[in-house]
């Protein structure tokens, strides 16, 4: 087994390769590398910038980059909107107009400076409905002052594909964690499977929950983490796309379950947006926690398992 930590895509990250190519490790970080050259919305060379900056014009991109924004749209249909990739305009509006890494000022995570606050009010996100793909030619059009922001279920798509490029490369068994969002396939360090604790943010002496899993993907996303000051108000990533504001919510993190990480990302999203009621309706396991440490559940999650809170 070998075993590589980095950081990308403004993330801690983490690749476990089993009976793999001795360079498999770095060649998964190289794969994320050129997967975040391509698709951040921080680099104005990207290709996600460049089809930001089209003013409606067609833009033809990579096979992976197209990947990314037809299940973006797919995500967007699947929740009916509670996932929205087109909130881009609205994170910036709120301040998170830089990389968290230039935000980030010491260990809180939080940036004092914010940009001058912008006259433009917060409206509904434009949503995916009039968004033109073009398959044959991987092309994009954008509607004019539509934005996509990777982000969503960039982090996820990215481990789901460099673990089936490192199966294909000749890895008996991989698993690639992007910032908590986690994909795993063939065989694992255990023969039970692939282990995964997910933290409670609440306290370092247990985990929330702990799977195990033979493949496919745990995703969570926290509005603990990417958070900043700008105007005496405390913001974070996390938009509502009915009024294009920051989501004022009770939940603090969500985590879901699915056969790919960019769906289960997805889903963590929607979560956040429909809260404990959405839960309900999923098939997928998943799970929330709210600020009073009350844990929800969908019907597809063993409650028995989460309620023991395995020790960390």
């Amino acid at each position: 087994m070998a075993e590589l930590a980095f950081r990308a895509m403004g993330s801690a990250c983490r690749v476990i390769v089993i009976d793999g190519p001795p360079a498999a490790p770095e060649q998964a970080r190289a794969l994320v590398a050129g997967l975040e050259q391509r698709w951040s919305r921080f680099l104005a060379s990207s290709e996600i910038s460049q089809l930001n900056s089209a003013d409606g014009a067609l833009t033809v991109v990579s096979i992976d980059t197209y990947r990314l924004i037809e299940l973006s749209i797919d995500a967007w249909r699947l929740t009916e909107g509670a996932f929205d990739p087109t909130v881009l305009p609205s994170l910036v509006r709120a301040g998170y107009d830089r990389s968290f890494d230039e935000m980030a000022r010491g260990e809180t995570g939080i940036d004092e400076r914010g940009p001058s606050e912008d006259a433009d009010p917060a409206r509904r996100t434009p949503g995916c409905a009039r968004i033109e793909t073009f398959p044959r030619i991987n092309a994009v059009a954008l509607p004019r002052g539509a934005q996509l922001d990777p982000g969503g279920i960039g982090k996820g798509l990215a481990a789901d594909l460099v673990v089936s490029r490192l199966l294909d490369a000749g890895a008996a068994g991989a698993l690639v964690d992007l910032g908590g969002d986690i994909s795993c396939a063939g065989a694992a360090p255990h023969p039970a499977g692939w282990g995964i604790a997910v933290e409670d943010p609440n306290t370092d002496e247990r985990n929330l929950i702990s799977l195990t899993i033979d493949a496919g993907a745990v995703a969570t996303s926290s509005r603990l983490i990417r958070r900043w000051q700008r105007g005496g108000a405390s913001k974070h990533h996390l938009i509502d796309p009915a009024t294009g504001d920051v989501l004022d919510t009770p939940l603090v993190t969500a985590t879901a379950v699915a056969s790919e990480a960019w769906w289960a990302e997805a889903l963590t999203k929607a979560i956040f947006v429909g809260g404990p009621a959405l839960l309900e309706t999923l098939d997928e396991p998943a799970l929330a926690l709210d600020d009073e440490g009350t844990v929800f559940f969908s019907p597809g999650l063993d409650r028995a398992s989460v309620a023991e809170r395995s020790a960390a």
